[in-house]
């Protein structure tokens, strides 16, 4: 595919996103699309996911540099893409994703998109949770929260440093963030919690960190 091909069909992506088919009307479609999915309009539906996608199209399509970079940077990852197509496609496999294309980089970037969301979601501890912890068990709980953060700075370098994927680490990186993501609900939240569980925490953080980080 032509550099020109790509561009028309990544707009066309976004409109669609507006449900819009004139780049003419974007913000008469913005508008309209905005009062039926608002989730202040939507108390019985959460429609928070839907309203971010609409204004991440509107914001680009309604800024020519932003736009730019954005079909710039999706340009890359196509590339990237057609060159490692034997080791995407077995990333597709390995989460039960048939591809609908042959470039796989919709289904590729929709897949990212949800390991970068599950990481960035962050749980939170009271201060009561943290002293409770602290109390029960003093050595082995400082441990582990001490890994969590390491491992949230290692994973920092993957997800906000670095400008390409890595296909080979894929799949060692989201098991690192789908563990990650489970103990800390488990310990930041009010989930009751064993000494053995913190245990097995720390052993598994541990051998998910040493798989991950041979290959950064």
């Amino acid at each position: 595919m032509e550099y020109i091909n790509f561009e028309i069909e990544q707009k066309k992506e976004l409109l669609n996103k507006l449900e819009c088919d004139n780049e003419d009307n974007i913000k008469k479609c913005y508008h309209k699309l905005v009062l039926k999915i608002h989730p202040d309009k939507n108390k019985e539906t959460d429609t928070t996911k839907e309203f971010q996608i609409v204004q991440e199209a509107y914001s680009l399509l309604t800024d020519k540099d932003k736009l730019n970079n954005y079909i710039k940077d999706k340009w890359v990852r196509y590339q990237e893409i057609v060159i490692n197509k034997d080791k995407v496609y077995n990333i597709l496999k390995y989460f039960d994703i048939t591809p609908k294309t042959d470039n796989y980089q919709k289904e590729f970037d929709t897949l990212l998109d949800n390991v970068i969301h599950l990481y960035k979601y962050k749980w939170t501890m009271s201060q009561k949770r943290w002293e409770s912890l602290i109390h029960e068990f003093p050595n082995i709980f400082l441990s582990l929260w001490t890994i969590i953060h390491n491992n949230r700075i290692a994973l920092d370098e993957v997800f906000f440093n670095r400008t390409t994927i890595q296909y080979d680490s894929f799949i060692d990186v989201y098991e690192l963030v789908f563990e990650l993501h489970c103990i800390e609900e488990m310990v930041y939240t009010n989930k009751p919690i064993t000494k053995k569980e913190i245990e097995d925490s720390i052993i598994k953080l541990d051998n998910l960190y040493n798989k991950f980080i041979v290959y950064f």
